[in-house]
């Protein structure tokens, strides 16, 4: 053979025996200080952060360092469901702690693990505390772990935002925009203003009725609705009777809508401006009006219409009697 044939097969040999030795980047595995013999599983620790550097994890401050325990276990042995794993102290910080999880393997022991991450709290060599595992009357010590944590790792180009061109600053509103906008505010507050003031002195002109006006249009109002059956005749003498005490009450200063009728017949009595006919007349009206609101009485269409005309005929004679004065 050559000589550049040999040098081949040595530049060969040594690029395979590099890359079987060569631990996987950025990961490390730790295995325990001691193994119990009791215990039919096998444990490790894995750690991963952001660069391995001569056997040791490398993470930056603002990242995080991620740890899982597995157990591989043989047989019936089932761990516990909750164990300590790191203690807290001054230089880490626990986050995501993720429950126990198993993971079944065809032809093959069962896979125990749990997840968990530290957040670095300062830049340095920092010591992982972790704790003892204790899986049944067994206790699992861990080796000494060191983590370099760095502050000038590289920036992740790929978090970079495009060049985009400067953004345009708002244009500052015109001051004389106000000059317009102010007298049209002063031109309708003041057409408002008028409007009222107009309303105010023309509506108090308005020519009001007089209390015989005012029951003459209900009474008109009442005959327009026609005569009533029989299931509304309380309905209408209530409305009738209402009418009458209104007009009396506006005439002459009678509470009547708050009296009963016998009170407010027995207070017409004393009212000098009544004759005795017109006592009388509302004396018919109201004792109809109780026989329908109380006694359920019929009455005929007929009755109806004459107790509507004399309730007419009521206020048309007392239109020119006068009144009281409040």
């Amino acid at each position: 053979m050559t000589l550049a044939w040999w040098l081949a097969l040595l530049l060969f040999a040594l690029g395979q025996d590099g890359g079987g030795s060569a631990a996987p980047p950025h990961k490390l595995e730790i295995v325990p200080k001691n193994q119990p013999g009791e215990l039919p599983c096998r444990i490790t620790l894995s750690l991963s952060g952001d660069g391995n550097d001569d056997g040791r994890i490398k993470v930056r401050l603002s990242g995080k360092l991620h740890a899982m325990v597995t157990l591989l276990i043989e047989g019936s042995f089932t761990p516990p469901e909750t164990f300590e794993v790191f203690v807290q102290n001054t230089d880490w910080r626990v986050r995501g702690v993720d429950p126990l999880r198993k993971t079944d393997r065809v032809g093959g022991p069962l896979l125990w693990s749990k997840s968990f991450q530290l957040e670095p709290l300062h830049p340095g060599d920092l010591t992982v505390p972790f704790a003892p595992l204790r899986l049944g009357s067994a206790e699992v010590q861990w080796p000494t772990v060191t983590v370099q944590v760095v502050t000038d790792a590289r920036p992740d180009l790929s978090e970079l935002r495009d060049i985009v061109p400067p953004e345009r600053l708002p244009t500052p509103a015109s001051p004389w925009r106000w000059l317009v906008v102010l007298p049209v505010v002063f031109i309708a507050v003041g057409l408002v203003l008028v409007g009222l003031e107009l309303r105010r002195r023309f509506g108090s002109r308005a020519t009001k009725l007089t209390p015989q006006e005012l029951a003459l249009a209900e009474l008109n109002q009442i005959e327009a609705a026609g005569a009533p059956a029989l299931a509304a005749l309380e309905p209408f003498f209530t409305h009738l009777a209402d009418v009458l005490r209104r007009y009396c009450e506006a005439r002459w200063r009678v509470p009547a809508p708050r009296q009963t009728t016998p009170e407010f017949l027995e207070q017409l009595q004393h009212l000098p401006e009544l004759s005795h006919e017109q006592r009388e007349m509302l004396r018919k009206l109201f004792r109809h009006a109780d026989l329908a609101k109380f006694a359920r009485a019929e009455l005929s269409a007929e009755e109806c219409r004459q107790s509507l005309q004399l309730a007419r005929t009521f206020v048309r004679d007392t239109a020119d009697c006068p009144s009281k004065n409040p």
